[in-house]
């Protein structure tokens, strides 16, 4: 069994374990490196539009300065296309909600393209989560080596997957919440700057008035 198969079958174990309420499906595919075969016909199959799709596999750390240990990855795309922008933020905001310990990266994982892009144009809502793979394809710095990930990574995935799965009001609401979150941070810092823009005008202002008092 491949990592990548490892992860999302961890993730769907420890739901059963914790006989977690919850509705989650795992999609593995084939002939992913010769075109997305697998994929392209799943999207034109059975697939629900209504889920939120999350593609797990491991990419290419060094491109996008991906560091293996450093936690798993919020891919925000791919070589191809950005993933969608909700799903993204909201395990985001999940990620940094789970305590000072839990380690994540957010990264545009440009060095390769993944299934993610093609659920994307088939008009699925789609995020990703990879981990930093070292020695892409096998290629080592001297030579041929195995691929690696770090297992600190994969169990910080699997601990990802889990929370977004279970959280308490659903995943549409942690969507929901990492919006707000967001817009609440944006208005707050158009807030400051708003304040110190019109500190600066008025200054200038007074400024331009006293030049013109002592000119006359």
């Amino acid at each position: 069994m491949n990592v990548s198969t490892f992860k999302p079958l961890l993730t769907l174990l420890t739901l059963c374990q914790a006989n977690a309420p919850v509705r989650a499906g795992l999609l593995l595919t084939r002939a992913e490196e010769i075109g997305f075969g697998g994929m392209a016909e799943a999207v034109g199959g059975d697939l629900d539009k209504s889920n939120i799709y999350v593609n797990i596999e491991c990419s290419n750390a060094a491109p996008a300065g991906a560091v293996p240990g450093a936690g798993p990855i919020i891919r925000v795309g791919d070589r191809l296309s950005i993933f969608d922008p909700d799903v993204t933020a909201g395990m985001g905001f999940l990620a940094a909600g789970l305590g000072p310990d839990f380690r994540f990266q957010r990264k545009l994982m440009d060095g390769g393209a993944c299934e993610a892009s093609m659920l994307m144009q088939a008009g699925f809502r789609t995020g990703a989560l990879a981990l930093p793979l070292e020695n892409y394809h096998n290629n080592g710095k001297k030579g041929l080596r195995s691929e690696r990930i770090h297992l600190d990574d994969a169990l910080g995935l699997v601990k990802l997957l889990v929370a977004f799965a279970t959280s308490p009001h659903g995943v549409d609401e942690i969507l929901k919440s990492a919006s707000h979150h967001l817009k609440s941070a944006l208005n707050r810092g158009q807030g400051d700057h708003a304040a110190r823009l019109r500190e600066a005008m008025a200054a200038q202002a007074q400024a331009r008035r006293e030049s013109d008092d002592g000119s006359s």
